[in-house]
């Protein structure tokens, strides 16, 4: 199995890529106060996307929206309008929306 660039995919990789997709699905009991921050929409790495810099390009970000309740009772889920794959490197005003919606949970968790 190849990627897009011509990598070739580890069987070890996809098997534990498996094996935690269905450990997710089965329902996990974290307790703790989680946030799951995701893209708002999910596309294709291609040069003919013309929102290729403002969205996940990496993973389906409605397959995470769908995991999320799935992950315990004290999980909240973030959504950043305009966010790429790594959030943290996504233009200006996503990123801003990102480390601000993490810096908001962190301080009421820790009260």
């Amino acid at each position: 199995m190849e990627d897009a660039h011509g990598c070739a995919a580890k069987a070890r990789w996809v098997a534990a890529v498996n094996r935690g997709w269905a450990r997710i699905d089965a329902g996990l009991p974290i307790s703790v106060p989680t946030l799951v921050a995701r893209s708002d929409s999910c596309g294709p790495e291609r040069d003919d996307n013309p929102r290729i810099m403002e969205q996940d390009v990496v993973i389906d970000t409605e397959a995470i929206a769908l995991a999320i309740p799935k992950l315990g009772p004290n999980v909240r889920e973030l959504v950043v309008v305009g966010g790429i794959h790594d959030l943290s490197q996504s233009a200006p005003g996503p990123r801003k929306a990102y480390y601000d919606a993490v810096a908001a949970f962190i301080d009421e968790v820790l009260g």
